[in-house]
This record gives C-alpha cells, sequence and structure tokens, in this order.
C-alpha cells in the first residue's frame, strides 16, 4: 500500500522557526509541542486567560482546551488536572533537593551551572535563596500543554490526541536501543549494518505482536514480559555413570504460564532425557 499522505508529530525538540518552514516548504502537516514559556507576552497572556478555555471530555480525561493565531499557524492549548498535580509534585521535589543543596548558608558554589536550581532561586550578596515570586510564577503553567499544528481541517481535540499517541513511538525507540540493542552498531560495513537493523526491526515486530496477544487476556509491558519469558529455564544434568544427559525443567511464573498459554504452548514440568541438536 503506498502513503499518500504524512503529518509529523514531534516534541519540544523540533520546536524551531527553521524546522518548521522547512516542513512547511515541504508540503507535510505537523504536529509540534510548543514552548509556552518563551512565547510573546500578549500570547502568554491569552494561554493563562481561563476564560479562552472550552471544556471536553478526551477518553475519561476531563479537559479544558483553547486555541489561538500564532505567526499563521495554529496554537492548541490544554489544561488537564492530573497533570497539574504531577507539575506541582515535580516541582516540590525540585524543591525538596534544593533546599538539601544550598543548605541553611545559601552556598552557591553547587549553582554556578545548574539552570535547574537557579529556576527558582535568586541570589543576594552571594547567599542563595528560594524565590517566592519565580516559583509562584512557574505555577500558573501547571497543567498547561500546547501544539503547534499548521493542518487546518483536524480539530483540536483531534490534534491533541494525535500527539498524546507521540509516547507510543518513543517507547519504540526506547524498546529497539535497549532491549534489542540496535544502538550502538558495532558493524562496519553497509550489508551487516543494514541486517542488525532489520533483525532487530523483525523482533520488535514480534514483540509488538505478543504484546497484542497477551493484552487480550493480561496486561503486561514488553519489559516484563522479556524478564517472564527470559526466567523460563532448564537445568540440564549428567548422570555420572551412564553420561545421560536429562533436562530438568524450572519453575514458572503464573504470568509467563499464561503468555504460553496465550499462543497455545505447552512446557513439560517433568524431567526427560536431553538430547542436544
Amino acid at each position: 500500500m503506498r502513503i499518500r499522505d504524512v503529518c509529523f508529530v514531534a516534541d519540544r525538540a523540533m520546536f524551531s522557526q527553521d524546522n518548521l518552514e522547512t516542513l512547511d516548504a515541504s508540503g507535510y502537516r505537523y504536529i509540534v509541542a510548543a514552548k509556552l514559556k518563551t512565547l510573546k507576552t500578549r500570547v502568554q497572556e491569552q494561554i493563562l486567560d481561563g476564560e479562552n478555555y472550552a471544556p471536553c471530555l478526551m477518553g475519561n480525561d476531563f479537559t479544558w482546551i483553547a486555541e489561538f493565531e500564532h505567526e499563521g499557524k495554529r496554537l492548541i492549548t490544554s489544561y488537564k488536572s492530573k497533570r497539574a498535580m504531577n507539575d506541582a509534585k515535580e516541582r516540590q521535589n525540585i524543591l525538596t533537593k534544593i533546599e538539601k543543596t544550598i543548605g541553611q548558608k545559601g552556598s552557591t558554589k553547587k549553582l554556578i551551572s545548574n539552570s535547574g536550581i537557579k529556576k527558582y532561586t535568586s541570589s543576594d550578596h552571594s547567599i542563595t535563596y528560594l524565590d517566592g515570586n519565580k516559583i509562584q510564577l512557574d505555577a500558573m503553567w501547571d497543567g498547561l500543554h500546547g501544539v503547534i499544528t499548521n493542518d487546518p481541517n483536524i480539530t483540536a481535540q483531534e490534534a491533541i490526541a494525535k500527539y498524546s499517541r507521540l509516547w507510543i513511538i518513543e517507547q519504540a525507540f526506547r524498546i529497539n536501543k535497549h532491549n534489542l540493542q540496535m544502538r550502538p552498531i558495532f558493524h562496519w560495513t553497509p550489508r551487516r549494518i543494514e541486517a542488525h537493523i532489520a533483525i532487530c526491526y523483525m523482533s520488535f515486530a514480534m514483540l509488538k505482536h505478543m504484546e497484542y496477544k497477551v493484552a487480550l487476556t493480561q496486561k503486561i509491558s514488553i519489559n516484563n514480559m522479556v524478564e517472564l519469558l527470559i526466567g523460563v529455564q532448564s537445568s540440564i544434568l549428567k548422570h555420572t555413570k551412564t553420561g545421560d544427559l536429562y533436562k530438568l525443567p524450572g519453575s514458572m511464573k503464573n504470568e509467563a504460564r499464561k503468555i504460553y498459554k496465550t499462543f497455545g504452548l505447552k512446557r513439560s514440568q517433568k524431567p526427560e532425557i536431553y538430547l542436544p541438536l
């Protein structure tokens, strides 16, 4: 089947004028996360004005959505109370670490290159302290998220829903890189490099198929599924007199047994003669 249309979905790292202009010139549609705090003051004031938002239900989440014009593009922002609570929790964790870092004397030695700490602190006569105004300004953005899109045909709700699925792609990269060790590549010739990537991709496709099949009866992440299957092992015992080899199956967790059952596989729990290939 031929792909006729492409829509790029990307995180904040892609939010630059050059990137967006390149995508526009190529005729591609895109949905890119916006750096809301770097936008012009007028736009920020509109984003923070609750009167501009309308409620809607996205899945099981109650969401407030607003849309603005930004440099000829659509700027769509959303607010979720669950996201706001997570933002507040993460900030409090950072503030707790800052208090431990600066100590009672307000030491600045560890703050020279730490922008994450400077975000919430100020200094006076070489003494560093938590700045309540900075903390309050940051808290105003709790729960807010925005995307920029050049697609005039989708609704604001559809744009947010498409972006919310970006985690699936990010998960795929993590699985390929860490679980399947696609990178780093230690091959040198193009043929071997392509073969390595092809094997990793086929393995990933099989893992996703397994995840889909298993999810029909139980919810297990790919990481846990791989660990469970690795744990399914047997010991090889050798008879001291005859030299015969016997396979002794080890214990098997219930979750692993359910995975076997999903694919119609049976595993004997009894010792049997082992005949090496």
